[in-house]
């Protein structure tokens, strides 16, 4: 990965970044109330995680306690990253 003088990706980098989270990806977006925001980066900052992490553990931390199975295959594209490891 390439990264020019000012810390920016080019835009070629950009347009393929965009169409693999676009392919292997879904998003959910959540509104919450002003200043709750700050307070879960916080909570998840201070666990480590980024929030993306921390909300979707919490998710899988539910589901395996109401013992519901939320998993999915690997897309393609991340079978094939496997392999490169």
């Amino acid at each position: 990965m390439v990264i020019n003088i000012r810390g920016q990706y080019s835009k070629q980098q950009q347009l393929a970044t965009d169409k693999y989270v676009s392919a292997n990806f879904d998003r959910i977006q959540i509104k919450v109330r002003k200043g709750k925001k700050e307070k879960i980066n916080g909570l998840a900052e201070s666990q480590g995680m980024s929030t993306s992490a921390f909300i979707i553990s919490l998710i899988e931390k539910e589901a395996e306690r109401l013992n519901i199975d939320i998993s999915v295959p690997p897309t393609p594209s991340q079978n094939k990253n496997d392999n490169k490891i």
